[in-house]
This record gives C-alpha cells, structure tokens and sequence, in this order.
C-alpha cells in the first residue's frame, strides 16, 4: 500500500500536537441530521500506511466508539455538532487526543506512529504469559488476541462465556431467576467439570474480579484470556478465567506466581 494521499477535495490538517496526521476529505451535507453526524474513516500505521485492526476511535464525553475493521475502517454515527474531543487508541502506538469539529459525512484518514517501548513490554508481557502456561500444572486453553478482535459480543462478559468457557451451566440456587446460557441473574459464572458444578473464578489484570466488573470492558479491550482447569492452588476442580487487557499487557507490570490464583 502506498504513502497516505491527499484528498482532492477540502482538506483539513489538525494542528501537530500530537504524533497524528489527519486528513479531512469533507462531503458537506446541506444540513447536519438533529441526531448527529455521520463519519467514516480509516485507520493506518503513519510510516507504512498498513491499516490498522482493532484500534478504537472514540468521542469519550458522549461515550460514543468504533472499532476498526480488517481494513481499518470505522463509522460513527451521532457525533454531535461542533468541536469534540477525539481519541484513538491501539495497541502498541502512541495514543492520540484532539479537538476538532467534522462535517456530516466527512471521511477520516488517521495515522498513528507505532511505540516502541509499548511495543517492547506487549512481547515481554506475552513471554512470560506463555512461560507460565508451560510450566503450569493445569490444563490451559487460551483465547488469542485475533480471536478477541474477531468476537461480536458488545462486552468482555459474553466474550469470556462464549469463548473462554465450555460446559457452563446454572449455578447452584439460582434457577428460575433469570438465568440464561450459564449467566445467572446474580452476575455468577458456573461450569460443569468432572462431574460437577463449580463457580469460575475471575481475574482481570491479576486482580479478584467478577462478572459485572466484565461488563465495563468491550472487547477490543481485550488482549488475552486464560482459562485454567484443574491446579490451582489445592483445588483440582476449580476453574479460573484470568483476563488481561492491553493496558495491562502493555503496561510491563509483573505476574504472580503461577501455583498463586489471582
């Protein structure tokens, strides 16, 4: 693919703030729609112009995100009139926040220059991940980072009973109150292994978490999932889902042991 053109039409270059080149190619509309605009654009690394999968293009003060697709292409629809802040966000690369104001059906080309030391503490977060697996006397399955992206659950919760989990089941006492799929009213997670049903324990970032706390991420928030059947600590039946983020992973804080659960 070659360099980041330039647009033919109107062309709007944000002031360089920030390492981000944006450009504008602006369809104007007669009238902005009353329920917000309609934007588009796509998403590239600045220095090899490859489009960018699975970056987050958000508008944080109206809780409005999109993902970037395959092609990195992302649409958000609703973006109120006037100047907003913009933030987009992916893994390994610098993250970028401006303020500007887009025309209805304005079609973005977004550039972002990659971090290396980001970059450098997601392979070493990944290593050690994979060293503790080895070493691990539990039977691991592990949900990949291409496996999250490609998820269509709006949260990380469906993405981990979906994905992470087999055999899930109705925790104990709560039939009849509204449980669904293995997911009880209550916010529990429970699996039939060996011949029983057992709760499933959660950890987020190595901390104590539960299902609720699941809900708060989506999944392109996600970088790896870990379920562990069996050895951890002196249960032979438990089951634990270990859930990192990329801001975790890309964080280069340390692992606990691998016989410690979270």
């Amino acid at each position: 693919m070659g360099p980041i053109p330039r647009f033919a039409a109107t062309l709007l270059l944000l002031p360089v703030l920030l390492p981000l080149a944006l450009h504008v190619g602006a369809t104007r509309s007669a009238a902005q729609d009353a329920r917000g605009a309609t934007v588009t654009g796509q998403v590239r690394d600045v220095g090899t112009s490859e489009p960018l999968y699975g970056a987050i293009v958000a508008l944080p003060d109206h809780r409005l995100r999109a993902v970037t697709d395959s092609a990195g292409r992302f649409t958000l629809r609703g973006v109120p009139a006037g100047e907003q802040r913009w933030e987009i966000r992916r893994l390994g690369y610098a993250r970028w926040e401006e303020s500007t104001a887009v025309q209805d059906g304005a079609d973005l080309v977004i550039g972002l220059l990659p971090s290396p030391l980001a970059l450098e503490e997601v392979r070493a977060t990944e290593s050690r991940l994979e060293t503790r697996r080895r070493k691990s006397s539990a039977s691991v399955k592990v949900v990949s980072r291409d496996e999250i992206l490609s998820s269509t659950g709006p949260t990380a919760l469906e993405l981990v009973s979906t994905r992470a989990l087999a055999a899930r089941t109705v925790c104990p006492g709560m039939a009849g109150t509204g449980s669904v799929g293995g997911l009880s009213a209550a916010g529990n997670l429970c699996v039939i292994n060996r011949g029983r049903v057992v709760p499933v324990m959660i950890c987020i970032d190595e901390e104590r978490a539960n299902t609720d706390a699941l809900t708060a991420y989506t999944p392109q928030e996600i970088h790896t999932i870990e379920t562990y059947q069996g050895g951890i600590g002196t249960s032979r039946t438990g089951v634990e889902v270990r859930v990192y983020t990329n801001w975790f992973v890309a964080s280069g804080r340390p692992l606990k042991p691998r016989i410690v659960s979270c």
